[in-house]
């Protein structure tokens, strides 16, 4: 399997890439996941009672997010964009 995997914010020039490489067998993870590690750090860090062990255990826990973005796009047929994207939709309405 070849994958693609970058740190660059907004890899794709346009969604239409996400169908394109799913097509091709080509695994790609959205940026806003595989990144997320800069985001867990700083809200985690500021937290009052969160040591480095919570820290460490969050951000190793995206393999797991990733992993379970690609399940949901080969269950439902979609793009990884498109099952990250309800991922992140589904977790920012339970925040509220």
């Amino acid at each position: 399997m070849r994958a693609v995997v970058g740190a660059a914010n907004n890899q794709l020039a346009e969604r239409e890439v996400a169908r394109l490489l799913r097509g091709r067998g080509i695994a790609w993870a959205p940026d806003f996941v595989v990144n997320a590690g800069g985001v867990v750090y700083l809200d985690l860090a500021s937290t009052p009672g969160i040591g480095q062990d919570e820290l460490d255990r969050r951000i190793a826990g995206i393999g797991d997010v990733v992993a379970a973005v690609h399940r949901e796009a080969d269950r439902a047929g979609m793009t990884t964009l498109d099952a990250a994207e309800r991922l992140a939709a589904a977790r920012l309405d339970a925040a509220r």
